[in-house]
Formats: C-alpha cells, sequence, structure tokens
C-alpha cells in the first residue's frame, strides 16, 4: 500500500517555532505522538522530534480528563469515568447510613458523583454505543437505589420522584447548549465551516 508522507514533524516544526518567537519552550519528554486511524493495516510507525527529542508513540492519551484512543471510540474513557463514580458511591452510602435527608443525599449525589460522569460530555456524547451509554445510566440507578432505599421501586419512577432527568437526556441538553453558545461566540469561525464560503 502507498503512503504519502507524513506533514507532522514540518507542521510540528512550524509550531515550535511560532512557540519560540512568542517565548515559550515545548518540552518534548513530556509530548507523546498519538496516530488516529481508521485503516485496517496500521499505517507505518513514525519518527516524530521536537527539539531533538523523539515523542514517544502511544496508543492512548489524556488530554484535559479526557482519554482518547487511535479509532477515536470511548470506550476507555467511559470505563474511567464510571469506575471513579462508583468509587464516589461509597461516601453515599456512609451518608445514607448517617440518617441524612433525601434531598441532602440528592444534593450530594448531584454536586459530587454526576459531574464525574458528564465532565466534557460535548466532547464524546454524541458518538458512545448505546452499550457505553446504558453503563453510564446504571450508575446513576445505583444513586437512587442508595438514596431511595425501600421506597426505590424502578428508575423511572425515582427519577420522577426526585425531579432528575436521565443521564441521557442530560448530556443531549449539555451538548445542544454547548451548540448554541458557539452561535454567539467569537471562536465559532474556528469550529464551524462558513455557510456563505467567504474568509
Amino acid at each position: 500500500m502507498f503512503y504519502q508522507p507524513s506533514l507532522i514533524q514540518t507542521t510540528l516544526d512550524n509550531l515550535n517555532s511560532w512557540a519560540s518567537k512568542n517565548d515559550m519552550i515545548l518540552n518534548g519528554e513530556k509530548c507523546k505522538l498519538l496516530i488516529i486511524s481508521f485503516m485496517r493495516d496500521s499505517p507505518p510507525p513514525l519518527e516524530i522530534s521536537l527539539n531533538n527529542t523523539s515523542l514517544e508513540c502511544t496508543e492512548e492519551a489524556c488530554i484535559l480528563g479526557v482519554w482518547f484512543i487511535q479509532d477515536l471510540g470511548w470506550g476507555k474513557h467511559v470505563d474511567i469515568i464510571t469506575q471513579k463514580a462508583s468509587s464516589r458511591l461509597f461516601w453515599l452510602k456512609k451518608l445514607k447510613r448517617f440518617g441524612l435527608p433525601t434531598d441532602d443525599l440528592c444534593e450530594f449525589y448531584q454536586g459530587y458523583i454526576r459531574p464525574t460522569l458528564e465532565y466534557a460530555a460535548p466532547v464524546w456524547s454524541p458518538s458512545i454505543t448505546a452499550r457505553q451509554s446504558m453503563k453510564i445510566e446504571r450508575i446513576q440507578k445505583r444513586a437512587l437505589r442508595i438514596i431511595l432505599g425501600p421506597q426505590y421501586t424502578c428508575y423511572n419512577e425515582a427519577l420522577i420522584y426526585l425531579c432528575l432527568p436521565s443521564l441521557e437526556n442530560r448530556r443531549k441538553d449539555l451538548s445542544l447548549k454547548f451548540a448554541k453558545s458557539l452561535l454567539f461566540s467569537d471562536l465559532q469561525k474556528l469550529v464551524t465551516p462558513n455557510p456563505f464560503g467567504s474568509p
């Protein structure tokens, strides 16, 4: 198979030059190379360097708390956020045993546990699988069982009783809110195409 020469090194050199002119230094030892590819056969390895330091090639990378992998799937990210949220349910159980009122337990869940399942949701939520969505939703189901105790009957009734939306609906609302915010942002031209084709 024929592969075109990579422009990554040239682009990185240009970026490094721009950073130097603006009094910034890029540390090659703290940078890694993640190749995004959907090809059946993996592309040949690339030798990319930054300030005479060869960049380590990796299959996954965490950028600002969001995990990316080579095929842009979200299994790794979903696994990590659900594990983190699941571990925090321990404190919800403790507070339940201490007799904290239902409203306070619900506030604790919304402020301490749910945010871990929704961080940067507009980035990854539109392309997760149904199974991954259900895995995230199960964390909220467990939380509501803890909060309501013997009063818990089923998930949908618990949502109505506590006036909570499903996590799936919340992710849709968060993504829509983010998209609308871009319409009034100075960054719009950087992330959305110009419908009139002018610069």
